[in-house]
C-alpha cells in the first residue's frame, strides 16, 4: 500500500474519532441540505441510534415543520449565498418533545475551485445556560417587587434568599454534584 494512501486513511479514521468524542453536534450537508456526515452527539440529538439512520435527510425529517423549515433558510442562506452563520441562539424542540436551545454555527463547505458544495455546521447545546439565565432575571424581578414592598431593610437581608435559591438550583442540575 503507498504510503501516502495509508497516511490520509490514518488523518480520516484520526478526524472521525475526534469529532465523535466531541459534545457539540458537529454535521456536514450536501448543497440540497441533506446530512452526508453525523457525528455521535448529533445523532443523539436527532433521535437516531446510527449514522445510517441520519444520512441523506433533512430537517425535515427530525424536527417540526416550522423549526425545519427555519433551518432550511438559513442553510440555503449558505448554500446559496455563501453567508456563514456563527453563533447564532437557536430554540428548537428535541427528540422527546422538551423545549432545547442552541448556539449553531454553519459555515459553507467549497471545492477546490471554489464553488459551494455542502455546508459544515456545529451546534452546542445551551438549553442549560438559557434556563439559568431565565432563573436569574425571575429572582431579579422578585427582589425588586419584595424590596418596593419593603420586604427588606438592607441588601444583607436579601443572603439568606439568595443562598437559598442557589443551593435549590444545585439540587435541580445533576451536573453540580
Amino acid at each position: 500500500m503507498d504510503i501516502t494512501i495509508k497516511n490520509l486513511k490514518s488523518e480520516k479514521g484520526l478526524l472521525r474519532a475526534l469529532i465523535d468524542v466531541l459534545p457539540d453536534w458537529i454535521y456536514v450537508k450536501d448543497a440540497q441540505a441533506r446530512k452526508i456526515l453525523a457525528n455521535t452527539a448529533d445523532l443523539k440529538n436527532l433521535g437516531v441510534k446510527s449514522e445510517a439512520e441520519a444520512l441523506g435527510k433533512d430537517d425535515y425529517s427530525f424536527f417540526p415543520d416550522k423549526i425545519a423549515a427555519a433551518f432550511y433558510m438559513d442553510d440555503m442562506a449558505v448554500l446559496g449565498g455563501g453567508q456563514s452563520i456563527v453563533n447564532r441562539k437557536e430554540k428548537f424542540v428535541g427528540p422527546s418533545g422538551e423545549v432545547c436551545w442552541s448556539l449553531t454555527t454553519k459555515l459553507p463547505l467549497r471545492d477546490r475551485s471554489g464553488s459551494i458544495v455542502g455546508l459544515i455546521g456545529i451546534g452546542r447545546d445551551i438549553t442549560q445556560q438559557v434556563q439559568m439565565q431565565k432563573s436569574a432575571l425571575m429572582l431579579i424581578d422578585e427582589i425588586g417587587l419584595a424590596m418596593k414592598a419593603g420586604k427588606f431593610e438592607t441588601a444583607k437581608d436579601l443572603l439568606p434568599i439568595l443562598k437559598q435559591r442557589v443551593e435549590n438550583a444545585d439540587q435541580d442540575d445533576p451536573s453540580a454534584h
